[in-house]
């Protein structure tokens, strides 16, 4: 899975730097490498593949015995079981929906803890990257958000999916905060005596 390193994180925290030069409204990153563990998936999974199993035995193999069986098929399901604890194998098995639950659910638990209410004019926005999950979500404050249309920020969050998606990670992340700053700055512009008011750096976020 990918992962961010000390050097991309610094390039990203300049982009916000500068995506803020130009605008009053604070940008804030948060990096997601997965967004849930998706365990409460895989014994659905290795359960489907155990009724599997036991049907191509049944239509193979009907003389064999019914306690053979079941003890090849609890086998097959402990060891798919197993086999899905690889985080990789757990995200693939994941239904889509789940996914993208997921990435809403952190992308809100993040806007909550370092955004709302957190600037003076209500002009915070959050750039939320779920990694794993190819998924972006930008949250604006309630300020910025009647100013700058949702329209807009559906427009960045699909240019960035995509560039996850294409495995264009970092210039896809650095092109979205400057997207973002060029709308912000159209409804906020800088100020002669702008302050920082939030964090620049990515912020690592983690499902609780």
């Amino acid at each position: 899975m990918v992962r961010l390193n000390d050097a991309e994180k610094l390039d990203l925290e300049r982009a916000v730097v500068a995506a803020e030069k130009r605008t009053s409204v604070e940008i804030v990153l948060a990096v997601a490498d997965m967004c849930d563990d998706y365990r409460a998936h895989t014994l659905p999974f290795a359960a489907a593949t155990g009724f599997a199993v036991f049907g191509g035995l049944a239509a193979l193999m009907p003389e064999i015995h019914v306690r053979t069986a079941l003890l090849i098929v609890g086998a097959v399901t402990l060891v798919v079981a197993a086999v899905l604890q690889w985080p990789p194998l757990r995200l693939l098995t994941a239904p889509r929906a789940a996914k993208e639950s997921a990435a809403t659910r952190l992308a809100g638990q993040e806007f909550a803890a370092l955004v709302a209410g957190r600037t003076a004019a209500g002009t915070g926005v959050l750039v939320f990257i779920a990694l794993a999950e190819h998924h972006a979500e930008i949250v604006p404050e309630p300020a910025l958000a009647v100013r700058v249309p949702q329209a807009t920020w559906q427009g960045i969050m699909d240019t960035l999916t995509g560039a996850l998606k294409a495995g264009r990670v970092v210039d896809g992340i650095k092109a979205a905060v400057i997207a973002c700053g060029e709308a912000a700055a159209a409804a906020f512009p800088a100020g002669a005596d702008e302050r920082d008011e939030l964090p620049n750096a990515p912020h690592t976020a983690r499902p609780l």
